[in-house]
């Protein structure tokens, strides 16, 4: 009977130390898939930064790019009339129109 017993004590101290090192395992899993779960994020922000940075950079250069096409064609325009007005004689109220009717 003591023999069993011992075997059994044995045995139950077996069990404890592979639960102990089972328990150590997990732990250190958990660790590194929350390292590697931190280091995703990280690089996945990292690379919504850089895209929205770059569709910021695009935006402005649009906004530019309008912004001195629309001066271009404020200056045409002007220079258009300029020229209008001085071919009338100075009157720009003499330039002909077309399709009035009195």
């Amino acid at each position: 009977a003591s023999e069993k017993e011992a075997l059994a004590a044995r045995h139950s101290e077996e069990l404890q130390a592979v639960r102990e090192e089972l328990e150590k395992e997990k732990a250190q899993l958990a660790a590194e898939h929350a390292q590697v779960l931190a280091a995703t994020e990280k690089a996945y922000n990292e690379k919504a930064e850089t895209f929205r940075s770059e569709i910021r950079t695009e935006r402005e250069q649009k906004r530019k790019a309008m912004e001195d096409w629309d001066r271009d064609r404020a200056r045409l325009q002007a220079m258009a009339a300029a020229q209008g007005s001085s071919m009338a004689g100075g009157d720009s109220k003499s330039i002909p129109t077309t399709g009035g009717g009195s």
